[in-house]
């Protein structure tokens, strides 16, 4: 599925978790801010990034940043 098709299917979970690769400088961080494990957070990213058909979470977040879909303006 290719981002275009998933602009308006983007759950607030997964909106938040973008927000959080914007903000978080580790994927770590990432996971404490979620209060989940980092194996899990890495699984959700990977599982989100196949559907924006992009290769890497930072550019899900370029993506997500031309997109309108995160606040990158906000980052630490």
């Amino acid at each position: 599925m290719l981002y275009h098709d998933t602009t308006s299917r983007l759950s607030a979970a997964e909106r938040e978790l973008l927000q959080a690769l914007v903000d978080e400088p580790t994927m770590g961080a990432v996971a404490r801010r979620n209060g989940r494990s980092e194996r899990h957070t890495r699984r959700l990213v990977r599982a989100l990034t196949h559907r924006l058909g992009v290769d890497h979470p930072r550019a899900a977040v370029a993506l997500a940043g031309q997109m309108g879909w995160v606040d990158v303006a906000r980052r630490r």
